[in-house]
C-alpha cells in the first residue's frame, strides 16, 4: 500500500531525540524539541491522557476584533466560541452589536462544516483587510447587528452575505495586502479549528476558560471527536467540505498518513496525486526526525502565503507533475522532491506568520496519537 492508513495510537513519530536536542539547554525551546517531549514523554506525564494547551497559544488565534480594547481594565477569562448558524449564539451576538451585553475580550467563529465556513471566511477576510482597529470593530458590529436581524436570509444567500460585507470594504487595498488578508484568514480559521478539536469545543456556543488549565483530553478512536482531529489537521486545500452527517462519516475512509521519506515509483506517484484530489484528508506521518520536519515546514509554507485554497491545490498539482517527471528515472521520497523554498516566499512580510501556522500543525497533529484510546465494543 502507497499510502498509509491513519494508526490507531501515532500520527507523526519522530527519533534521535537524545542526539538531536539538549534538553538541559538555557536556550529557549525549540518548537520542535517541545513536539519530540510530546510524542516520547512517558504517558504517566499525561494525566490521564491530557494534554494541556498553552493559553497564549489559544488567544494568538483567538480574535479581539468585539473587545472595546484600551476601556477594558480586567484580564480575560475565557475566549467565546461562536456558530453563525447557532440561533442562540447569533441572538448574543446580535446583543453584543446592540450594546446590551458586554463584548468579550476574544472570540472565535466556528468554521468545521461548510455552512459556518462559507460566512466566517469573507467575514474574516474583510477583518483581515481593516488595519484600523477601531473602524474594523465599528464595521464589525454593525455586520453583525444587520446579519442577527436575518439570519436565515443571509445565511442562505452567499452573494447577499459577500455583497453585505463588500459594503464595508476598506477603499484602495493594494493587491499584495489583499491577497495576503485572504492568506491569513484561511490561515487564522484553519488554526482556530484545529484548537477546538483538540479541546473538543466545536460545539455552540461554548467556550473556553483562561483562568484554569485548557485539556486537550483522551479520545476513542472510533468517536466523531477522533475524525474531527483527523480532519483538522490535515492539509486545508485537499480535504472536502463537510456539508452533511455522511460526509462525517467518510472521514476516517478518505484519511491517510503520507511518509515523506518513503521512495515512491513512478506509478506510486501517479496513484498518489489520483488519490490526494478525489477531496481527502492528508496528514503527514513516520518517524521523522529534526530535519525531516524542518523541511515539511519550508514546503509547505509556501502554500500558506497563497489567497485560496483553489490556488494552493493548482500549486501542489504542480509539485505532482514535477515530482512524476523526476521519478521516471528512479524512485523517489516527497522529501527529495521538496526542492528549495522559491525567494517570494522566504522574503514574504508573512513568511514567519506561516511557519508559524504549519508548525502548529505538526505539533498539535502529534498530540492525537497521545489522546487516542481504542473504542469501546
Amino acid at each position: 500500500m502507497v499510502i498509509g492508513l491513519i494508526p490507531a495510537t501515532e500520527i507523526l513519530v519522530f527519533r534521535d531525540i537524545e542526539s538531536k536536542f539538549r534538553l538541559s539547554s538555557q536556550k529557549p525551546t525549540h518548537w520542535l524539541t517541545f513536539l519530540l517531549l510530546v510524542v516520547f514523554c512517558p504517558a504517566g506525564l499525561w494525566s490521564q491522557k491530557a494534554i494541556v494547551i498553552d493559553p497564549a497559544e489559544i488567544i494568538k488565534y483567538s480574535l479581539d476584533w468585539l473587545s472595546p480594547g484600551k476601556e477594558t481594565l480586567t484580564a480575560p477569562i475565557e475566549v467565546s466560541v461562536y456558530s453563525l448558524n447557532c440561533g442562540e449564539c447569533v441572538e448574543e451576538l446580535k446583543a453584543i452589536a446592540d450594546g446590551q451585553s458586554a463584548a468579550p475580550s476574544y472570540f472565535i467563529l466556528t468554521t468545521f462544516q461548510k455552512k459556518d465556513r462559507d460566512l466566517v471566511l469573507p467575514l474574516m477576510q474583510l477583518g483581515f483587510e481593516q488595519t484600523d482597529s477601531i473602524k474594523r470593530r465599528s464595521s464589525l458590529l454593525e455586520i453583525l447587528k444587520i446579519y442577527g436581524e436575518a439570519p436565515d436570509y443571509y445565511g442562505n444567500n452567499e452573494k447577499e452575505w459577500v455583497r453585505l460585507l463588500e459594503s464595508f470594504r476598506r477603499e484602495n487595498v493594494a493587491e499584495e495586502e489583499k491577497k495576503l488578508a485572504e492568506a491569513f484568514a484561511i490561515n487564522v480559521i484553519d488554526s482556530q479549528t484545529r484548537i477546538l478539536a483538540l479541546l473538543d469545543k466545536l460545539a455552540t456556543p461554548n467556550s473556553i476558560p483562561l483562568d484554569q488549565r485548557a485539556l486537550a483530553s483522551q479520545t476513542e478512536k472510533d468517536s466523531n471527536r477522533y475524525s474531527a482531529l483527523i480532519a483538522s489537521h490535515s492539509l486545508g486545500w485537499l480535504k472536502p467540505a463537510l456539508q452533511y452527517s455522511e460526509d462525517v462519516e467518510e472521514i476516517l475512509k478518505r484519511a491517510r498518513t503520507i511518509d515523506p521519506t518513503r521512495p515512491l515509483n513512478v506509478d506510486e506517484w501517479k496513484d498518489l496525486k489520483e488519490w490526494a484530489f478525489s477531496g481527502v484528508y492528508w496528514l503527514w506521518g513516520g518517524r521523522l526526525d529534526k530535519n525531516v520536519l524542518e523541511n515539511v515546514v519550508n514546503w509547505q509554507a509556501p502554500f500558506h502565503l497563497i489567497p485560496s485554497n483553489e490556488e494552493r491545490r493548482d500549486r501542489h498539482r504542480r509539485w505532482f507533475d514535477e515530482t512524476i517527471k523526476k521519478a521516471e528515472a528512479r524512485p523517489l521520497s516527497a522529501l527529495e522532491a521538496f526542492g528549495f523554498t522559491d525567494i517570494d516566499s522566504l522574503i514574504s512580510s508573512a513568511w514567519n506568520a506561516a511557519v508559524a501556522d504549519v508548525q502548529q500543525q505538526l505539533v498539535f497533529c502529534s498530540y492525537i496519537g497521545t489522546l487516542t484510546v481504542e473504542g469501546t465494543e
